[in-house]
């Protein structure tokens, strides 16, 4: 398990998703029941975290607003790379994002812009060394 989970993020996602499925926790996900989740998933002591009321308040937040941008979110993790800081790789275009893209554009004559693209992507994805960029478990 530990080294399937140590290939990609997308391998951790579906072994949690999985884990959460054989324990019958997903009937908890979907009637809201973040004690019962919380409970199941962290153990009697997930009350001292708080693990409930953190649930609670993310699911609040991804039902008020759109869902994270992936291109935006991979943007910002290669962003990070580079040295520049955009903020919390959350898939959000934020305004300090927006000044991480633009710092990077002009640092690298890339034009002008705060814009997070396709173009852009493909820009710091070629900035990889070599082999990093086609190997598929970056990509999720």
């Amino acid at each position: 398990m530990v080294s399937e989970f140590c290939r990609s993020e997308n391998s951790q996602l579906i072994g949690m998703a999985r884990f959460i499925r054989a324990r019958g926790l997903d009937k908890h996900l979907r009637r809201s029941a973040w004690a019962d989740f919380a409970r199941g998933y962290n153990g009697p002591a997930y009350a001292m975290n708080r693990y409930d009321a953190k649930l609670e308040q993310q699911a609040l937040r991804f039902a008020s607003q759109p869902m994270p941008n992936l291109t935006v979110r991979s943007i910002q993790l290669l962003l990070s790379y580079e040295g520049f800081v955009p903020g919390p790789v959350d898939g959000y275009l934020g305004a300090q994002t927006k000044r991480a893209i633009a710092g990077f554009r002009a640092a690298n004559r890339f034009g002008e812009g705060e814009g997070a693209d396709e173009k852009l992507m493909r820009e710091l994805l070629a900035r990889l060394p070599s082999g990093e960029a086609n190997d598929p478990s970056f990509h999720g």
